[in-house]
């Protein structure tokens, strides 16, 4: 193996790694959020628990080709109230993966208005840069189809 080789292979490793780091600090703070809630319920708490039957404080589990996936609420409503990283939703592979998922309704003209915050707090969760131009990773999702 060349030396170009070899720099180009540790490089990538360190990336790896830095990704990994990034990946596990963002879930250690969604993690703090999500029992700061539990901690301390909202009004939108008590209204989901009470108007649908569910607390929305706790993971809904599912089994995926026997793999347990926890899924959390972070949307947040209400007065100082902001979703946790951007997010709405965590779909999590208990301390290990996860993917950070937020809906938006685009208004008449196809457009998705005051976004900016959100979509910089969701991208800084991401454990890995982008290389590329943000607009080449945005693809719109309409209702669950591309």
């Amino acid at each position: 193996m060349s030396p170009e080789e070899w720099r180009t292979l540790v490089d990538q490793a360190n990336k790896d790694i830095s990704g990994i780091i990034q990946s596990q600090r963002t879930l250690r703070e969604v993690h703090k959020e999500l029992d700061e809630r539990l901690r301390r319920p909202i009004e939108e708490d008590f209204i989901f628990a009470d108007a649908l039957g569910y607390d929305p404080r706790i993971p809904r589990v599912i089994e995926v080709g026997g793999v347990q996936v926890h899924i959390r609420v972070l949307h947040r409503r209400g007065l100082h109230q902001a979703d946790v990283k951007g997010a709405d939703l965590i779909y999590e592979i208990s301390g290990s993966k996860f993917v950070l998922v937020q809906y938006k309704k685009a208004d008449a003209g196809g457009r998705v208005q005051k976004t900016a915050t959100q979509l910089r707090d969701l991208i800084s969760a991401c454990p890995n840069p982008c290389p590329l131009p943000l607009h080449a990773f945005i693809q719109p999702v309409v209702h669950g189809f591309q």
